[in-house]
């Protein structure tokens, strides 16, 4: 994750609080070997023709969506442009609108060229080798994206290089209902900043491990739920459409035992994702 300065959202290109999809100019194709997903709808590195994320309004027209479950996700990557750099860390979260956790699912990605900024999100050269591509993952996030509101903190960021992502495989997703707790903190919550630590530090929330994308993740879960415990009139222009079909891979490759499934060691994780 990377943390927002000052009023992010002033800044960072949301139009009529609608993300569009930051990977319009994205050339790259699949990394070698990876499969082309299934329910592709147009070539690797087409341009999106509508935006990824519908984001809520507070009391305004739309659907208030009560009973769609939340996919909170969080990425780390090479760098700071989605056009030129890559997800090196991808965690999901999906939980129902009364806080019940359903699923979790995180892996490290194959970005195809080194990983960049180790110093801030702890993931080496080494970690990644042998990892998917995220073209080999598409279903597997699908699968927990389907049906539900995707949150994330400074979605901003997120959601453009998910974009971007998503059309280097050459799999459209129509677009989605998003919530930026950022956004949503900023209009509740009085606070010296509206980074995730310091939003969640405000409300009482416990953090897990920061710029970890599980760890950031399980600590957006929590910031979620305090805020919706100040029950915003959140409304949505439209409701969750039905994905495109993209078979599962199954492969996961993770960095520490806090990041794998229920029984599951590293080394069986690695031999997993081989």
């Amino acid at each position: 994750m990377v943390e927002p300065r000052g009023d992010a959202l002033a800044t960072s290109g949301w139009t009529s609080h609608r993300l569009r999809g930051a990977g319009a100019a994205a050339s790259a194709g699949r990394a070698p070997g990876a499969p082309r997903a299934s329910g592709a709808g147009r070539a690797p590195g087409a341009a999106r023709a509508q935006p990824l994320l519908a984001l809520a309004n507070l009391g305004g027209a739309g659907n208030a969506l009560r009973d769609a479950p939340f996919a909170v996700l969080d990425v780390e990557t090479t760098g700071l442009g989605p056009r030129r750099e890559r997800i090196v860390e991808l965690a999901v979260v999906r939980v129902t609108a009364g806080g019940e956790r359903l699923a979790a699912w995180s892996t490290l990605l194959d970005p195809g060229r080194p990983v960049g900024a180790t110093h801030i999100h702890g993931i080496t050269d080494a970690d990644v080798r042998g990892a998917p591509a995220f073209a080999e993952v598409v279903g597997d996030l699908l699968s927990l994206l389907d049906g539900a509101i995707l949150v994330a903190h400074n979605a901003g960021f997120d959601a453009g290089f998910l974009a971007a992502e998503l059309d280097r495989a050459g799999v459209t997703v129509p677009t989605l209902p998003g919530l930026c707790t950022l956004w949503l903190a900023q209009r509740l919550v009085r606070a010296p900043d509206y980074q995730l630590a310091t939003c969640a530090r405000v409300l009482g929330v416990r953090q897990a491990d920061a710029h970890r994308a599980l760890g950031d993740v399980d600590t957006t879960v929590g910031l979620l739920g305090a805020l919706l415990a100040l029950h915003p009139p959140l409304r949505w222009p439209l409701g969750p459409p039905p994905l495109p079909p993209v078979p599962r891979s199954g492969r996961v490759q993770t960095r520490s035992d806090a990041l794998l499934p229920p029984g599951q060691s590293p080394s069986s994780a690695r031999r997993r994702s081989t």
